[in-house]
């Protein structure tokens, strides 16, 4: 397989350099960034490396697999409208009917994150296609906004969009519900997101309502924006799925707040096995603090019988405190650590 990307990227760095154009050095820009992109967004307690090639097979394998889709599609004189779609579709149940086999394999599981990181993998390669090989040939900014969704379609780089966003939302939700048992959370949230992400695309897509559209969703960047900027670092537990830090609600996702401040929503789990403990040694932290959830039936994995104790760091050679609280008790330490300044990890169960 590294054999394979490696004969891939040559070949692709090659037509570049000979055929030099801007929407060339665009897609290669761009590739890179979604590259980028999924490498940070799934499996963030695997703690692997951007070259480990099994790690981040899905990304590479249904990148060729895009190659090869399009080719086979293109020869039956299909538009390129269809093919996009074509391509997009036919990843997603290939990958889903890959999935539900595992389901038969013994020590194999069912995995939505999975079938995301495919789809994802689908997106790296079309946009290889139409930006590095074939230079936006069949793509084009005339007419991008379509209206209703029979004339999705007619616009290949508008439906490219529209396939982009649904895969990166499809990869977010996935990659922090990865749990079997949260599937139908993750296909709700994701085309709920989706859906809501499209109604703007039309409301944009219309004059009459682009002007307010694109200001209100600024200005609600900016205010979320100077909101985290300059809130105090407060962490407050308010309902069984709901927190509040620096003054942002966050609903439903299990969230990890890293010594410097910065927040991120992290995998759902009651549990954390020795790969997950890897990647919370090698973040270094001090005291790190287990919100347990409301009725406390997270951070386990440890040593569950006591509530407080000391682990030693083997990657960053040094002794670190473990503390396992129920959520609001655990906010209340968090707060009060922080306002002395200490190194506090926090990992909070929202449930």
């Amino acid at each position: 397989m590294l054999v394979l990307v490696a004969v891939v990227s040559i070949v692709l760095i090659y037509l570049v350099i000979k055929n030099l154009s801007p929407g060339r050095v665009f897609g290669v820009l761009f590739v890179g960034l979604l590259l980028f992109v999924g490498y940070n967004t799934s499996d963030f307690y695997f703690n692997h490396h951007f070259y480990d090639i099994q790690h981040n097979w899905h990304y590479f394998a249904y990148a060729i697999f895009s190659l090869l889709a399009w080719k086979y599609y293109f020869q039956q004189t299909h538009s390129a409208e269809k093919t996009i779609l074509r391509t997009f579709l036919l990843a997603l149940i290939l990958s889903l009917c890959d999935e539900v086999i595992q389901v038969f394999i013994s020590s194999r599981v069912f995995d939505l994150s999975d079938v995301a990181k495919d789809l994802w993998g689908c997106m790296i390669g079309q946009f290889v296609i139409h930006f590095i090989l074939f230079d936006m040939k069949y793509l084009t900014f005339k007419k991008f906004w379509q209206r209703g969704i029979k004339n999705w379609i007619r616009n290949g780089l508008f439906l490219l969009t529209l396939e982009l966003f649904f895969a990166w939302i499809f990869l977010n939700v996935s990659s922090i519900l990865s749990n079997a048992i949260y599937v139908l959370p993750v296909i709700l949230i994701t085309f709920v997101v989706f859906f809501a992400v499209a109604f703007v695309f039309q409301l944009v897509g219309n004059l009459r309502y682009r002007k307010l559209t694109l200001g209100v969703i600024g200005c609600g960047f900016l205010i979320v924006f100077f909101t985290f900027l300059f809130s105090e670092p407060d962490l407050a537990s308010k309902h069984k799925n709901l927190v509040v830090y620096k003054n942002i609600p966050i609903l439903y996702f299990d969230v990890m707040i890293f010594p410097d401040g910065m927040v991120r929503p992290v995998d759902k789990k009651v549990a954390f096995n020795s790969r997950d403990k890897q990647k919370i040694n090698s973040i270094g932290a001090d005291i790190v603090i287990l919100g347990t959830g409301s009725k406390g039936k997270g951070g386990k994995g440890y040593q569950d019988q006591v509530p407080v104790e000391m682990c030693y760091n083997h990657e960053k050679n040094k002794v670190y405190q473990l503390i396992k609280l129920p959520n609001e008790e655990a906010c209340v330490l968090f707060n009060r650590l922080k306002q002395e300044n200490k190194e506090v990890l926090m990992i909070m169960h929202n449930s």
